[in-house]
């Protein structure tokens, strides 16, 4: 009885839902209403009229034109349909079967363009992606599915009773703003999701009266078809689509920036008022030299994980690790150096590879957890494979399972030690004691590469001594931890290959703390992701302090220039050896620093500014650091110098890309 009681319950339903194409496509134009309030509220109580109230006020109608342009084309498909339906006298049934068939298919793919790549990564996690693919279908169908029942449940709810009604559209409300609070930098496909679903959530149980009272306004009808295609076709210019994606909610926003929005243009300034193009790049090299620095050298190469640059220039910090202070104050020492990205396997490829990321081919590689995007296929070569060619031997001591030589970061180890499982980070206690060891069995007169990167400092900061308080106290006690082992590696090297030895240092990238609204890493490219020290210590080394802009890409052709080897002539780094012996001036000529990561870019120009260009929300950031180091104030379109610098960042990005393939967006 019970069984057939649902069963007849699910009829009922079935036949109060099929005819609802009309309220289905209302339910986004209604659901507008609430994401857009929302959206002004969450953008009022976080940054208040800053910009100025005009700026703000424009910020807001954008906002709403896109969130309605966006809505407008998810009810056109079942604005077809009710159309259909009206005019058929027979076979309804079947149209209305096939047409929520339709539907279903639709916002199946709609998700799948939205959250494809997240439900991939998520399948491949669950049960070690074993069954990725199936699970990555049911996920994605069920989320197209979960769209359109929240529809439907709203017209059923309402022609139940108005209190189910208000009690989905509450539910759905309730969705909105836990929207707002969580994931709150850099997860717009999420959000996106999210909002779609509770748009239609929202607006189904209201849709009806609605759509009656639209039936009898014909002209706000017609403006809504205007608005809608205003905010298609209408882009906002720069400055406004940067307030934007400051708030996490504007889903329409990053959806219509991904789909119709063009860049910005560069040519803001006339070109009588730009700066010659000379002024700004010099690409001069710093040659190689054509025998080794000393005889038989043995290079370690640390890179330390989330590393900051401040950690070292900031005196009472620098207190606490005497290591790394002593090394920075008898080698050269680069205090900001410029990171290649912020993402680990960004930053390590193309410090071995010297080129930058979209200089790389990009694959799926790996399995299960490990899954993603890696230069596996990359041709290039680096610079381990390029000493084993000349017969030097190198190891590497690898703490992250992607380190290894098949995923293409660090291809080309004579010797590969893996020291973790999984996506588990391994500890500087598990990394560095075999390091110790091939130092102690380094033989007389053998050249050798040692190569580990050390997973502390990473969050959740938990493998220093200080276990609880601030996030950042417990960051500088894991930087301790290493600044303790870089001791024991200096001492080896000073007991086992005195006159021979070499330690560069830096790192993979930085760590961000709040600021601009962000935590940890991978998500931006402002200075506190990208900025991190750089030190080369070593035999005839000059203890020498240079400011002047240097990249971790440079350190390939370093080791290679210790050991008497011309890097790469394509590539982007050049040796540092010329300033660490005190050859050239810290302020000479050198390739401009370039960073990507999650289809951004930044160039560093020599004159102090910072061009950040993201290609995914088609927006421009210029910055002068020698004035503004925290990037607050965008000179973009205000000032002469940011034409030049947007052409100079977009004329090297699209001589050393590779042609006619788009950078991939790596989560």
């Amino acid at each position: 009885m019970k069984l057939r009681a649902v069963r007849e319950w699910l009829g009922a339903a079935w036949r109060e839902a099929t005819p609802s194409f009309e309220p289905l496509a209302v339910a986004p134009i209604v659901g507008a209403l609430p994401v857009t309030t929302l959206n002004a509220l969450a953008i009022w109580l976080l940054f208040g009229s800053s910009g100025g109230l005009e700026r703000r006020a424009c910020v807001h109608v954008f906002d709403a034109v896109e969130t309605l342009a966006v809505a407008g084309w998810l009810a056109l498909p079942p604005a077809l349909l009710a159309w259909l339906y009206v005019r058929r006298e027979d076979g309804r049934l079947r149209l209305a079967m096939v047409g929520m068939g339709l539907i279903v298919a639709l916002a199946t793919l709609g998700m799948q363009a939205i959250l494809g790549d997240h439900f991939r990564r998520q399948a491949d996690a669950a049960l070690d992606g074993t069954l990725g693919l199936p699970l990555r279908v049911l996920m994605t169908f069920g989320s197209g599915l979960g769209v359109v029942l929240a529809g439907v449940v709203g017209v059923v709810a309402r022609r139940r009773s108005r209190r189910a009604a208000w009690l989905v559209a509450l539910a759905a409300l309730s969705a909105l703003v836990t929207n707002h609070l969580v994931l709150r930098d850099d997860y717009a496909n999420v959000h996106a999701g999210v909002t779609w679903a509770a748009m239609m959530g929202f607006g189904a149980p209201l849709a009806e009266p609605v759509t009656t009272w639209l039936r009898s306004h014909r002209g706000v009808m017609l403006g809504l078809v205007a608005v809608i295609v205003a905010g298609t076709f209408v882009a906002p210019p720069n400055e406004v689509r940067l307030e934007l994606f400051r708030e996490c909610g504007t889903s329409a926003s990053w959806v219509l920036a991904q789909t119709m929005w063009a860049a910005p243009s560069s040519d803001a300034t006339r070109p009588s008022e730009r700066p010659p193009a000379s002024s700004l790049l010099g690409h001069p090299r710093l040659a190689a030299r054509h025998e080794p620095l000393v005889p038989s050298p043995v290079v370690v190469l640390l890179t330390i994980d989330a590393l900051r640059a401040d950690v070292l220039t900031d005196r009472e910090r620098a207190k606490k690790l005497p290591h790394l202070s002593r090394l920075a104050r008898h080698g050269l020492y680069v205090p900001r150096a410029v990171s290649a990205g912020s993402q680990t396997a960004v930053s390590l490829a193309a410090l071995f590879s010297g080129r930058s990321f979209s200089s790389q081919r990009w694959t799926l590689h790996g399995s299960g957890q490990a899954r993603f995007l890696y230069p596996a296929t990359d041709p290039t070569e680096r610079f381990p494979e390029r000493l084993a060619r000349e017969g030097i031997r190198s190891e590497g001591f690898l703490a992250l399972q992607f380190l290894a030589g098949d995923f293409g970061v660090t291809r080309g180890f004579t010797r590969e030690h893996m020291l973790t499982e999984g996506r588990r980070h391994a500890p500087a206690t598990a990394v560095m004691p075999p390091l110790l060891a091939a130092l102690d069995a380094l033989r007389p007169d053998e050249p050798l590469l040692l190569f580990a990167h050390l997973t502390e400092p990473h969050e959740p900061y938990d493998r220093g001594a200080l276990r609880e308080g601030a996030a950042f106290d417990r960051y500088l006690s894991e930087i301790e931890v290493v600044d303790g082992w870089i001791g024991r590696v200096v001492k080896r090297l000073e007991e086992r290959a005195r006159g021979r030895g070499y330690l560069l240092v830096t790192a993979d990238h930085g760590e961000a703390f709040g600021e601009h609204g962000t935590t940890f890493h991978t998500k931006t490219l402002y200075e506190e992701l990208l900025r991190v020290p750089l030190i080369v210590w070593g035999p005839k080394v000059r203890a020498r302090r240079c400011d002047a802009p240097a990249s971790v890409v440079d350190l390939g052709p370093t080791v290679l220039d210790l050991y008497g080897l011309e890097g790469d002539p394509e590539g982007l780094g050049t040796t540092l050896l010329p300033l660490a012996l005190a050859e050239r001036a810290c302020d000479a000529a050198r390739p401009p620093p370039v960073a990507e990561g999650r289809m951004r870019r930044a160039f560093f120009l020599a004159n102090g500014v910072k061009v950040i260009e993201d290609l995914r929300l088609k927006t421009v950031e210029v910055y002068d650091l020698q004035v503004d180091p925290e990037e607050r104030t965008n000179l973009f379109g205000r000032d002469p110098r940011s034409a030049e610098a947007v052409a100079a960042a977009r004329a090297h990005f699209a001589r050393t890309s590779l042609p006619g393939v788009d950078p991939p967006f790596k989560p």
